[in-house]
């Protein structure tokens, strides 16, 4: 697996290409570091290309002091990588704070529709008063520095808490996210993270935006992820009836770690149905399924 450098919207980030086939743009993880999709790599690179965007200030990419971190900024970042990187239709995978920078680009016009596919919503915060996690009194485990692990293992000890089964995650991938979480991720969390918790106040009337666009989305999720599993996955479903949903039974916040094979299935199955796909400008292209033989 490698990583090239990229300018996108003037800014040079650290994006992982890898794989054939139907294009898909990931923009995940609380470290944005390309290594965490190292396992579903293996079941995706023969029938997608997989594009794992690291955006300013996470998994190396520079953070110039004019960007304020700030939702906003990021959701037009993801709008300009979605335009810039894949380089036509791709399909959008959301986890973990992308996805709630994810439905502010989708909502608030940062997101091409022109430029998509279809929506992949996998586990992470959505609403202002999402079950409390179990590091924090508060309902949002991005808010308080004291909260953060400062050290390799309370690091690790955070990830295996917050998987629904510890034994699943590669320790060689847990030391790889930390080395990024220092690079960045932990001198910049609170700052996005109480932006991220000020966000969370719009999800319910940007999820009806989102749902009136017609775009073709996939709720899939762990049930066992302590910052929210079944329950969260249930309100998404009714905030979003026109989405498929499909919940991962023993897996919690990292589904792309935990159960690669299931989700590389799900995606696959996803993006195979026939379906109308509207466009910015309203009208209804046909998506046809992609070539295997690609």
């Amino acid at each position: 697996m490698s990583e090239t450098s990229v300018e996108i919207g003037g800014k040079k980030v650290n994006v992982l290409i890898e794989g054939k086939g139907k294009p898909l743009l990931f923009f995940y993880d609380q470290w944005h570091t390309s290594w965490g999709l190292v396992p579903l790599l293996e079941e995706l690179r023969y029938r997608f290309r997989v594009y794992g965007v690291n955006p300013p200030g996470f998994g190396g990419s520079t953070l110039t002091d004019e960007f304020a971190r700030t939702t906003k900024e990021y959701a037009a970042f993801l709008g300009e990588a979605l335009q810039s990187v894949a380089g036509g239709r791709v399909i959008l995978v959301l986890h973990d704070i992308g996805v709630p920078i994810g439905i502010e680009a989708l909502a608030e016009g940062y997101a091409p529709l022109d430029h998509l596919d279809g929506v992949v919503i996998m586990n992470g915060p959505v609403y202002e008063a999402q079950q409390p996690n179990s590091f924090s009194m508060r309902p949002s485990p991005f808010l308080r520095s004291r909260d953060l692990p400062t050290d390799r293992i309370a690091h690790r000890r955070r990830i295996l808490r917050l998987s629904g089964e510890p034994g699943r995650l590669d320790e060689g991938l847990t030391e790889a996210c930390w080395d990024y979480y220092i690079k960045g991720f932990l001198r910049d969390q609170v700052k996005l993270g109480l932006d991220i918790d000020q966000s969370l106040t719009a999800s319910a009337t940007r999820l009806q935006t989102i749902s009136e666009t017609g775009i073709p989305l996939l709720v899939l999720w762990g049930e066992e992820d302590p910052l929210g599993g079944k329950e969260i996955a249930q309100r998404l479903g009714e905030d979003l009836p026109n989405a498929e949903g499909f919940l991962l039974p023993e897996v919690g916040h990292f589904p792309h770690v935990e159960a690669p094979r299931a989700v590389a299935e799900e995606l696959w199955a996803f993006v195979s149905r026939s379906r109308p796909v509207p466009t910015s400008n309203g009208d209804a292209v046909s998506s046809p399924p992609p070539d295997e033989s690609k």
